[in-house]
Order: structure tokens, then C-alpha cells, then sequence
């Protein structure tokens, strides 16, 4: 097959490391495959990026068309310089409105270039500043389009996630919250909604999620009409890489002490995270701290920062790393993962935690619970409840058996059902099925989809 994968990143979070591992696990298969993406960070030979122009608009493009005929035609000059001026107020304006940008001409013409150069374009977040979504109606009809739905921002007026908010089923407006990643403004919501429907109306597309609960929503949300087809397959992670090894060895090679208690979360930008909850990662294990005598250790990974520091209790900040050994050394260095979240889809960093036999303490919300088998292969408490999560921290602290049962069976379900190969043979069953699916007669846009 010849594949095209779009993404914001190619190196940063959860979903950066999902297209990582399709790219290369399809051009070790054969395939040919480019990852283009908005903002290149790696030099890896299959990543492309879509271009310098993603903040152009219009009138850049026009200022630039009348500067090509300046010398030659008279009042060419004061039109451009009418358009310099007038070329910034208006995407201001839309920003100040909080109105989302659509307008990346990089985008729409890495898109032009598809039919009849890739065989299945497979779109991930389209967030981002990069991407303009409206150039994937025309294309969706001519080329099998698949969506992975990382998060829920194409279903809502700007939000990643909804923070329990259920406005998004009925088109947005009155945010609560706009600070909410991606961030606005003002209160663009309900004109976004509705410009996003309008658009995806006219797609037919295949969506793909990582779990159950992020496909529920987006067949009760303005996407529903465009979907063609769906399918949960789950993320997944190099059982080679992320496996269990001494810990000893582990805390030896990142200088850390043997004699401490130590549990792990890893986020991207842990701190100010909205979806993440490291006030209650904070005081769940200052609470621990008071009640125990060894020291303990709250390795914060994927965030900078001073260490803090409480009695016996510290919270070290880790930056984000992309050797995946070295992380996968941090799982190992730990006696028990922790993912304190308000929401979430299907978080990688638990997967990676189970692959390395770390029992796991996480929020009961979103697609978690189709991570963790409650009281086997984890625990699960709910959202904001710093002392519940710091009785369940004590508990896998205190009884080192407990320890090994919960992470031998967290390493047996990672094997079954999370590993790397398994997510890349579901994806390309995916692939055949779409192309079967799309070699058929269309039907008409915002038909009926099957599940």
C-alpha cells in the first residue's frame, strides 16, 4: 500500500509516538509510507513536513500575488500596501472572536497531491495550527480517508476534552472553559461547532479510536453523519522495549536510591495539564509521605522544574526524553505508576507502565478502565480523590507481593492485547476493510454508517 499519515507533531506525546510506530511498523512490512506533519522534531527519513506557509491566509497569498507585479502595473503598489496592512487585523480578528484557523494553503496542497500518489490517507489530530479541514470533504470522495480520534476536539467547539461539559452534543456555545487546550479567546464555540458539521457533512470518512468510550461519543456527536465506518483499535506499545527489568539495576542507572519509595507519572506538561490532575497527584502522595517513614520519591516525568520537596517526600521533575530505553528504565526504577487524570482516551505512558509489570493506580475516567482490569491488572479510583489515591498507593507500598501479583498480570495483558504487533495487524485489517468498503458505489454524503 502507499500510506500518507497526518499528524501535528512527529515527536512529542501519546499520539506522536502511535503514528511512529504505524510509519515504521508499515515500512518494515513494505509499504511505502510518509508521515507529514505540521511541526517537523526528528530527522527520521519518513517524516515530511507540510510546509513554511501553514500561517498564511488569503491575503498573505494575494499580498504575495500583487508584489510579483508591482513594477508593472500602476496602483499595484498601493493595493499591496493595503493588504500588508489590513493582512494581520483580519486573522486577529478571528482569533480575537475565537474563531478557529483553518486557513493553511500548505496543507490543502499536500492534499491536492493525493489521488492517484497514495492509496489511503490516515488523518490523525488535525489540532494544531497546521491543517486546514476543510480541504478533506473533495478528497474523501476520492481517496479512503481514515480518522484516529486521539481526543474529542473534532466533536466540540475548541476543546480537546469536555471536562464532563455535555454541550457538545447540542452545538457548543457558553463555554465553560476556554482555556481549555486548544485554547480561545472568546467564546467562538457555537460558530465553530457548527462550520465543523458543515464540513464534515460533506465527508465520508472511516474513524478510528482507541477505545470504546471515545467511539460512543463520536457517534452521538456532529461527526456521526460522516462516518462511514468505525472501529476501536487499541494503541499500542514494543513489548521488546517496555519490559519488566531489575529495578535495582534500574535506580542504579538514574542515580536513584535503592532504600525510597518511589511511584511515577508521566504527562506532557504535567503541571498545567487540564486533562491531567497533578494537584492531586501532589497531595495524594503528600499525604502517603506523612504516613510512612522511608522516603519517597514522585518521579513527575515529561515536566521541568525545581524539586519539591515536603518532610521525607520530593516530587523530581523529569523532561520529556525520547529514547524510549531510558524511559523505559523509569518505569522499571518504580514501585508502582500513578496517572491521576480528570479525562483521558486511552493513555500510552499506562500502557508502557503495565508493559514493564508496574501495577497501576489511575483515574477511573474516560478510556481508561478499558486499560485496567480493577484490582488484577491495576486500581482504579476516582477523579480528584487525593486520599483515595493515596490509600491505594499505600496499599501496593506496603505488601511487596501485591506488588508482583498486580504487575505480572499487568504484563499478561499487555501482552494480549497491547503489544505493538497486534495494533499494527489491526490497522492494516482496518486498511484492507476500508479499501474493500470504498471500492464499492458511495452513497450519498451524510448516509447512514455501519459500526
Amino acid at each position: 500500500m502507499r500510506i500518507l499519515l497526518i499528524n501535528a507533531y512527529d515527536v512529542a506525546g501519546g499520539a506522536e509516538a502511535i503514528c511512529r510506530t504505524l510509519a515504521e511498523g508499515y515500512l518494515s512490512a513494505g509499504h511505502t509510507v510518509t508521515l507529514a506533519v505540521g511541526w517537523q522534531q526528528s530527522t527520521l527519513p519518513y517524516v515530511r513536513r507540510i510546509g513554511d506557509d501553514r500561517t498564511a491566509s488569503t491575503a498573505d497569498r494575494v499580498t504575495a500575488c500583487l508584489a510579483r507585479y508591482r513594477t508593472r502595473v500602476r496602483g499595484v503598489g498601493r493595493i499591496e500596501r493595503w493588504f500588508t496592512t489590513a493582512r494581520a487585523p483580519l486573522r486577529a480578528l478571528r482569533a480575537h472572536r475565537g474563531i478557529e484557523e483553518f486557513d493553511y494553503p500548505a496543507s490543502r496542497a499536500l492534499l491536492r497531491g493525493v489521488p492517484g500518489h497514495w492509496d489511503l490517507v490516515h488523518l490523525h489530530n488535525a489540532h494544531g495550527g497546521y491543517f486546514d479541514l476543510r480541504a478533506v470533504a473533495r478528497l474523501s470522495w476520492q481517496v479512503p480517508v481514515v480518522v484516529t480520534l486521539h481526543d474529542a476536539w473534532l466533536l466540540a467547539g475548541h476543546c480537546a476534552h469536555s471536562l464532563g461539559c455535555q454541550r457538545w452534543e447540542t452545538g457548543c456555545g457558553r463555554c465553560p472553559d476556554l482555556d481549555v487546550y486548544p485554547p480561545i479567546r472568546r467564546d467562538g464555540t457555537r460558530i465553530n461547532w457548527r462550520r465543523k458539521k458543515r464540513i464534515v457533512d460533506a465527508c465520508q470518512l472511516y474513524v478510528t479510536t482507541p477505545c470504546e468510550w471515545l467511539r460512543v461519543k463520536a457517534l452521538a456527536s456532529l461527526l456521526s453523519g460522516a462516518i462511514k465506518a468505525s472501529r476501536v483499535i487499541h494503541n499500542g506499545v514494543d513489548l521488546n522495549v517496555f519490559q519488566p527489568a531489575d529495578r535495582r539495576a534500574a535506580r542504579a542507572s538514574l542515580e536513584l536510591p535503592e532504600e525510597a519509595d518511589i511511584v511515577m507519572c508521566a504527562a506532557n506538561g504535567l503541571k498545567g495539564n487540564k486533562f491531567k490532575d497533578y494537584g492531586t497527584l501532589v497531595g495524594a502522595v503528600t499525604r502517603l509521605a506523612h504516613r510512612r517513614r522511608r522516603p519517597l520519591i514522585c518521579l513527575a516525568v515529561g515536566d521541568g522544574g525545581e524539586t519539591v520537596t515536603d518532610g521525607n517526600m520530593s516530587v523530581r521533575f523529569v523532561p520529556f526524553d525520547s529514547d524510549v530505553a531510558k524511559v523505559a528504565a523509569l518505569y522499571n526504577a518504580a514501585d508502582v505508576y500513578v496517572h491521576p487524570a480528570v479525562e483521558d482516551t486511552f493513555p500510552t505512558s499506562i500502557l508502557e507502565a503495565m508493559a514493564c509489570g508496574r501495577p497501576v493506580v489511575a483515574s477511573n475516567v474516560g478510556g481508561i478502565p478499558e486499560q485496567i482490569d480493577h484490582n488484577v491488572s491495576g486500581f482504579l479510583c476516582e477523579p480528584r480523590q487525593p486520599e483515595a489515591l493515596a490509600t491505594l498507593l499505600e496499599r501496593l507500598l506496603e505488601d511487596a507481593a501485591l506488588q508482583r501479583r498486580i504487575g505480572a498480570s499487568a504484563r499478561r495483558q499487555a501482552e494480549m492485547y497491547f503489544g505493538r504487533e497486534r495494533c499494527l495487524a489491526d490497522y492494516m485489517d482496518w486498511y484492507e476493510e476500508v479499501l474493500a468498503r470504498a471500492a464499492r458505489p458511495a452513497a450519498a454524503p451524510g448516509g447512514a454508517h455501519d459500526e
